[in-house]
């Protein structure tokens, strides 16, 4: 199996040097992919730009993407847009809708949300399922569009049904809370999963969220930490934070006071505040512990302060009650401590 891949990607790219759009499409595809051959951006883009030469509108698309991306150079909004505007000419419902993004992002031009909607509604009508998505983001925020909850879910489950992760989330968001149609646990379970298998960390957690609790599908704590879990290891921070509180307390997982701080730190990092103030406590926590020294007392009221700086009322008032019990010295270095975190904070996210 692998000598038969081998020879084929040898006539692949022997065809793409002798100038075979089809052939210098395909080769794009996979070194972007990275599942054949070693992902390789730059020749992806090589490729890509060879093949679009000759109008081979797929890879118009895709070198349009890229270039609207920056995936390999810095984003290069005027040729993107040349490039998709080439390929929705010949009739590319994705091309279109990815012209919709420049209208209602106002990207080199100004913003126009109802030129949006038009574009998205024809990618739409010609199967897109970005622009199915697209569209019914637009009816569920009011958007350009006047909020219509009940369209909505029509295009999401469009959109959903084509494998489209995001309306397969939000589509398990509308049934789970009823909105635009009649509320069903065990179907926002069903899209929910959907999107989870395919790996889509929001949905992976609000899964998780639907296991935890029982609510449309069977109890079951081991199987809700795993998918926590998947969320987490993708960088959710409410699936960090989330996982840390099933590690203190042994919810699904055997009870781990450093995994706990782990994962609440991953999230602390990206600036959740609930994360910082559970990351402060379990710090507090160790204050029996052999280990426990007056600096990681310090590093706990840091983090206790940078929670409330967030406004979680929590942390407010465990921030106050540990300062009252502070000397100035020791408070002077909580607040040096606090500047440094913040600066990792600023350079995480």
């Amino acid at each position: 199996m692998a000598d038969q891949t081998t020879v084929n990607l040898g006539s692949l790219l022997e065809r793409a040097r002798l100038g075979e759009a089809a052939a210098q499409y395909t080769l794009g595809k996979h070194y972007l992919a990275g599942r054949v051959i070693p992902r390789d951006p730059v020749r992806a883009q090589r490729w890509f730009t060879e093949a679009a030469a000759q109008e081979h509108t797929k890879a118009q698309y895709r070198l349009g993407c890229l270039l609207m991306r920056g995936a390999v150079d810095k984003p290069d909004p005027a040729a993107a847009a040349a490039l998709l505007q080439r390929a929705a000419a010949a009739g590319h419902a994705d091309a279109i809708a990815r012209l919709a993004q420049f209208s209602r992002d106002g990207i080199g031009q100004p913003r126009d949300l109802e030129r949006a909607a038009e574009l998205y509604r024809s990618a739409a009508s010609r199967g897109s399922a970005i622009g199915c998505y697209n569209l019914a983001y637009m009816y569920d925020n009011g958007v350009g569009l006047g909020v219509d909850p009940f369209k909505a879910v029509g295009w999401y489950q469009i959109a959903a049904e084509a494998g489209h992760c995001q309306a397969q989330l939000q589509l398990g968001r509308a049934y789970a809370h009823g909105r635009g149609v009649e509320q069903n646990a065990a179907t926002a379970v069903y899209w929910y999963r959907c999107a989870a298998k395919a790996g889509y960390s929001k949905a992976q957690y609000n899964l998780a969220l639907m296991i935890a609790s029982g609510n449309g599908t069977g109890q079951n704590d081991r199987e809700a930490a795993s998918w926590f879990e998947r969320a987490a290891r993708q960088g959710y921070a409410k699936a960090q934070y989330t996982f840390g509180l099933l590690n203190r307390q042994g919810f699904g997982v055997g009870k781990n006071l450093d995994l706990a701080v782990h994962w609440f730190r991953r999230a602390a990092l990206q600036n959740y505040g609930r994360a910082q103030y559970a990351l402060g406590r379990a710090l507090l926590l160790d204050e029996n512990d052999d280990t426990f020294g007056e600096g990681q007392r310090l590093r706990a009221a840091a983090w206790l302060f940078i929670a409330a700086e967030t406004g979680y009322e929590r942390a407010v008032t465990a921030f106050r009650r540990l300062y009252r019990s502070l000397s100035e010295k020791d408070r002077q270095q909580v607040l040096m401590l606090a500047r440094d975190l913040q600066s990792q904070i600023k350079d995480a996210t």
